[in-house]
């Protein structure tokens, strides 16, 4: 009887009672609510400059993926989280990331999303102070609405800019490879 309570006791600490991650302090809850459905954390990590951690980032999907075109091809919810962690993030710093991310993941293919890019810019030029907390989250035939510290800023649409947005991590040049690959639970 011993041995059982004490076996079962090992499984009770060993097996996780939650999914949820957390990452340089943020915690990235297991499930999103997203439009009525539900989102399952796919994975969650950094993005560093050199030795600065400047934000811990979680991709949501509604099943979980290990490949990055399965997220950019595919129409359907999806939502990256994103935590400031540094403040050295500013405003500025933050839209030239953002338009280098968008460049890159179009390939320089810009012209169709400019206006809509524009847009989502203008979110970021907000002050952006440490913890800030931005949520990007697609919806298809709705558009991406963009939150910042859980109000509504925007809704972005089309599915063109949503594969171009979450291209920034997920592309073939994403802002970092490791980001990509923590993203995508590899």
């Amino acid at each position: 009887m011993r041995k059982i309570l004490m076996i079962t006791c090992l499984l009770v600490v060993l097996s996780p009672l939650a999914q949820a991650r957390d990452v340089a302090g943020v915690t990235f809850p297991d499930e999103l609510s997203a439009d009525g459905g539900t989102l399952v954390l796919n994975g969650a990590g950094v993005r560093k400059r050199l030795v600065v951690t400047l934000y811990a980032a979680g991709l949501y999907l509604p099943t979980s993926t290990h490949t990055a075109s399965d997220v950019l091809d595919q129409d359907h919810p999806m939502s990256i989280s994103l935590t400031i962690l540094s403040g050295l993030v500013n405003s500025k710093k933050m839209e030239k990331a953002v338009r280098k991310g968008f460049k890159n993941a179009t390939k320089g293919q810009l012209t169709a999303l400019q206006s809509r890019i524009d847009q989502f810019v203008s979110v970021l030029r907000e002050d952006i102070s440490k913890r800030d907390a931005f949520q990007f989250t697609y919806i298809p035939g709705s558009g991406t609405r963009v939150l910042k510290n859980g109000e509504e800023k925007a809704l972005i649409e089309g599915a063109d800019f949503k594969r171009a947005l979450f291209g920034i991590w997920l592309s073939d040049k994403p802002v970092q490879g490791s980001l990509k690959d923590d993203l995508l639970g590899r």
